[in-house]
């Protein structure tokens, strides 16, 4: 996935890279299709936080 960020974005913030290190693994095909259509890594960041909102609190995310 940081390949992939990295090759459209150039840099991905740290911030940004942590939160995708969250997404969990069965989102990452819905976050893969972002990555590759996301016109800014606002939007990617966006779809990241919707992905991860709740998980760590024993909230399910709910994929978008």
């Amino acid at each position: 996935m940081f390949r992939r960020l990295s090759a459209r974005f150039k840099a991905v913030p740290p911030y940004l890279a942590e939160r995708v290190r969250s997404v969990p693994s069965e989102q990452m095909p819905g976050l893969l299709d972002v990555a590759l259509t996301a016109v800014s890594l606002d939007e990617v960041a966006a779809a990241v936080e919707g992905m991860t909102a709740g998980v760590g609190n024993g909230s399910r995310a709910v994929e978008p």
